[in-house]
């Protein structure tokens, strides 16, 4: 499994990724990419989220991480979003990154379908 590294600074952060196409119809598996430590779905956003490091957790030479889950609505945006993370400070900034990222939309019977349950991990971590 491939995990996300993100290299940190108290500007922001950088993180690798893959992208995807943007519709995958329901008969069809979905594509082979990298999946991301925690997903319990294989679903990646089409491009990964950019998270800035809150400048207080930095301040404070706090890292952390976050385990965001949400739901994917028939256009591909990320709708209840929720993140829960190993401290509070990296809370606001997961859900907003998160909430700027789209994921592939999903096609049955050639009707775009939301779909549940994605899991998306993001780790903050600072540079040295």
């Amino acid at each position: 499994m491939k995990k996300y590294i993100l290299l940190a600074t108290t500007l922001g952060l950088s993180l690798t990724a893959c992208e995807t196409s943007q519709a995958i119809k329901a008969d069809q598996a979905w594509p082979e990419m990298p999946s991301v430590e925690g997903s319990n779905t294989g679903v990646q956003p089409l491009s990964p989220p950019i998270p800035n490091y809150p400048i207080e957790a930095a301040r404070r030479g706090l890292t952390g991480s976050c385990e965001v889950s949400l739901d994917v609505n028939e256009k591909g945006f990320p709708i209840n979003i929720d993140a829960d993370c190993t401290d509070n400070a990296f809370k606001a900034e997961s859900e907003n990154a998160m909430s700027k990222v789209m994921f592939p939309v999903l096609m049955v019977d050639g009707i775009a379908t939301p779909y549940t349950g994605v899991i998306y991990p993001l780790d903050y971590r600072l540079g040295r």
